[in-house]
């Protein structure tokens, strides 16, 4: 399995995928080049900026990707 259809198939069950959970969960080195990949494939990917807290507890925003749902 490629590292493109791993992420796919963690979006399709878990919704949404951050580039931390890529490399924690998946194993995948570079997300943003995997993300691309599959939009480059015809998989049209959602990004949204979402404000959290780092391992110290300080505030940081990072994207989160999810797949666009399309009605039809």
């Amino acid at each position: 399995m490629t590292q493109e259809q791993r992420m796919l198939e963690y979006m399709k069950t878990h919704k949404t995928i951050t580039n931390r959970e890529a490399v924690v969960n998946l194993g995948i080195g570079s997300p943003t080049k995997t993300i691309s990949n599959l939009a480059r494939a015809g998989v049209t990917i959602r990004r949204e900026w979402i404000t959290g807290k780092n391992r110290y507890g300080e505030s940081c925003r990072f994207i989160q990707y999810s797949l666009e749902v399309t009605n039809g």
